[in-house]
Order: C-alpha cells, then sequence, then structure tokens
C-alpha cells in the first residue's frame, strides 16, 4: 500500500506541475512529504542542531534571484487561473474546477512574505473576489532550483476555536518563469491530503 501512495503522489505533483490538468487532481491524495518523512511530518516545532542549539530561519536576500527580481520588476497586466477545489468530506471525493481571469495584479514585498494579489473574475459563475498567492522568503522555507524557478514550502498547525481541534495545513507554491510569463501552482493539503490547487499564469 506504501508504494503504491508513492508512486500515485509521485506521479500527481508531476502531472500538476506540468500541466494542471484536471484529471490529475485526485482528491484525498497523500503529501509526497509525509509518505517521505512518516511521523516527522508533522514535527513543526523547533529545528535543532546535532549539538543541541537552535535553528533559526532568517529572512532571505529575495532579490538575488532572478525570478524573484522578475515578480518584483515586472508590471503584470494579464493573466488567468484555474482552482481544483476538494469538499474535504471523507465520503465525497468530488473535485470542483473553476476557471477565471486575473485582473488588478499586484506584487508587494513583505517582511517574510512576498505576496501577489489579484482579482478573480470567473465569468460563468459571474463572480469576481480578491485573492493571494504568497511565497516565503524564509531559508528553511525557499529552496531556489534554478535561476527561473523556485519552490517555496510551509508546514503549520492550527486550532480551530469552533470546534476545539488543531489540524494541520501544508502549502507548496511552485514559480516557474519562461519567455511568457510566470505560472504559479500553489498546492494546499489538510492534515497530510490533497485539497486544493491553484494556478494563476502571469503575463507580463
Amino acid at each position: 500500500m506504501l508504494s503504491k501512495s508513492i508512486v500515485r503522489s509521485l506521479a500527481l505533483v508531476g502531472l500538476l506541475g506540468a500541466s494542471g490538468v484536471a484529471n490529475a487532481f485526485e482528491c484525498g491524495e497523500l503529501s509526497p512529504r509525509l509518505v517521505a518523512m512518516g511521523d516527522a511530518y508533522y514535527n513543526v516545532g523547533v529545528n535543532l542542531k546535532r549539538n543541541g542549539k537552535v535553528i533559526r530561519a532568517k529572512p532571505m536576500k529575495a532579490w538575488s534571484k532572478t525570478l524573484m527580481k522578475a515578480l518584483d520588476q515586472d508590471h503584470f497586466r494579464e493573466g488567468s487561473g484555474t482552482r481544483y477545489e476538494c469538499s474535504l468530506k471523507k465520503s465525497d471525493s468530488t473535485v470542483n474546477r473553476s476557471n477565471f481571469e486575473l485582473n488588478e495584479i499586484s506584487v508587494r514585498l513583505g517582511k517574510d512574505d512576498f505576496i501577489l494579489r489579484a482579482l478573480e473574475e470567473d465569468k460563468d459563475a459571474r463572480t469576481v473576489k480578491g485573492n493571494s498567492l504568497n511565497i516565503p522568503l524564509l531559508e528553511h522555507e525557499l529552496t531556489s532550483v534554478n535561476k527561473n524557478e523556485l519552490i517555496a514550502h510551509r508546514r503549520q498547525r492550527h486550532y480551530n476555536e469552533q470546534t476545539g481541534f488543531t489540524f494541520f495545513r501544508e502549502i507548496e507554491l511552485k514559480a516557474v518563469r519562461s519567455k511568457s510569463g510566470i505560472t504559479l501552482t500553489q498546492t494546499l493539503w489538510m492534515n497530510g491530503e490533497l485539497a486544493e490547487t491553484t494556478i494563476w499564469n502571469l503575463k507580463s
């Protein structure tokens, strides 16, 4: 069972990263990090070195990366996006897909995050809503694959005041730069299970 989960999860990540095709999204798929790390996946406390000293995350020099410079300096006039959402109910594996146009795109550098905002206009549903994608700029959360690609990752434990229970939230955001613009793919896992993927295609 575990080996099958690994194969399915890795295949899913590859398909989503490459194209975001609808049939590649399957509600409840295990996070590849959960499969690889086991129980250590849920350890989001203080990181320690072998000598017991605390490893503290530090802000990175964002402008040292070509992709980060492009995000900061490019003027994105238009874009489009797709979102795949699960109901988060155990008995319901239905995937809700929505397509939208991106308007009023803005980029802002926060203290520890690179924040991209836009209005999502869904013409089929006749709705317009604001949304944002965040790239954490901490050493332990940002991985530069090459000058035109990066992956930002964050795992956090949250407390639900209404239910009194805690839940575990993992987000991965992949940014890829090409000649036509920048594609951002944000994937959300809830308690280790795939719950949502959002794809933004930003055009310069």
